[in-house]
């Protein structure tokens, strides 16, 4: 997609691109073609989106446990020397 076609076609029917839309304007940017990828294409970006989504919940759900896992209640961990043990 070309973001020059789009400004060229404002251009053309006289379409400020800081506009406010009122109905004049909405009936005249109806006129304009936007640019679409072909259907193969959308469905290739989403496929690659919802990868990313599932990755980054995942990497989220890392977070969490990580952080769980990490972190203690006070009062719950009781420390040990190692030494009390390791010469039994």
């Amino acid at each position: 997609m070309n973001s020059n076609i789009f400004t060229t076609q404002c251009k053309q029917f006289g379409i400020s691109l800081t506009i406010t839309l009122d109905s004049g304007y909405l009936h005249t940017l109806s006129k304009i073609k936007i640019p679409v990828p072909l259907l193969e294409v959308q469905k290739e970006i989403v496929r690659i989106l919802d990868t990313f989504t599932s990755l980054e919940a995942r990497r989220k759900q890392y977070e969490y446990y990580r952080d769980r896992l990490q972190t203690f209640p006070e009062g719950e961990v009781h420390r040990v020397k190692i030494e009390r043990y390791w010469n039994s």
